[in-house]
């Protein structure tokens, strides 16, 4: 009966270990990285509404200026992008950029029944605004919510002054930023070692040195 080749015995257990530590590593690193990305997705989105906010605020109650400078944004972001300003009182979409915003929905108009939700979204802007001014437990002064296709909708509110009035809510499809996970560098580390190993064996023959 032909002896068990311990060369191959060594092979296989050093390329089943590195499977499991290497691999299990580069999953671990991965997921990292992932969560890392999609922060930075987060934040750059945050940084966008909170400028045209700030652009909105300083526009005052001019409804058309708030709408030229909504459309000139809209100009530097993806196609896909959109922005949209509500005033709390009157409950009046001041502007939008949004598809289902055009033809006899463009805005200036009122909200519709269904569109509820946005206005439901500055209210609680607006009472976690004067909750937070009042010194009551901190509530966050910003709204981010995932959608469909891994759109991020981020509502923050429209201030004059420490007075919420309505809200300004983007919708972003931008991307989160690439992680940089060579595949090289997974392959090197796999078969690296057991490249080495293999040389030796054929030095060393069988012999368990």
């Amino acid at each position: 009966m032909k002896a068990p080749s311990h060369r191959r015995r060594f092979l296989a257990g050093l390329a089943a270990a590195l499977a499991i530590g290497v691999g299990g590593s580069w999953l671990l690193l991965r997921g990292a990285h992932g969560a890392v990305a999609e922060d930075i997705r987060a934040r750059q989105a945050i940084v966008s509404t909170l400028a045209l906010a700030d652009l909105v605020e300083r526009a005052g109650d001019e409804g058309v200026k708030t709408r030229t400078l909504v459309s000139a944004w809209q100009k530097q972001q993806p196609s896909r992008d959109e922005a949209r300003v509500l005033v709390l009182e009157g409950i009046q979409l001041v502007a939008s950029t949004a598809e289902r915003d055009r033809g006899e929905k463009s805005a200036p108009r009122r909200l519709a029944k269904e569109e509820k939700p946005l206005f439901d979204a500055g209210q609680r802007l607006r009472g976690a605004v004067a909750s937070n001014l009042e010194g009551g437990a901190s509530k966050p002064e910003i709204e981010i919510v995932e959608r469909a296709g891994r759109a991020l909708e981020v509502s923050v509110p429209l201030q004059r002054g420490n007075d919420v009035i309505g809200l300004v809510q983007v919708v972003t499809t931008r991307a989160a930023p690439p992680q940089d996970l060579r595949l090289p560098t997974l392959a090197l580390s796999l078969l690296l070692p057991l490249g080495v190993l293999w040389l030796v064996g054929r030095q060393l023959g069988e012999r368990r040195g």
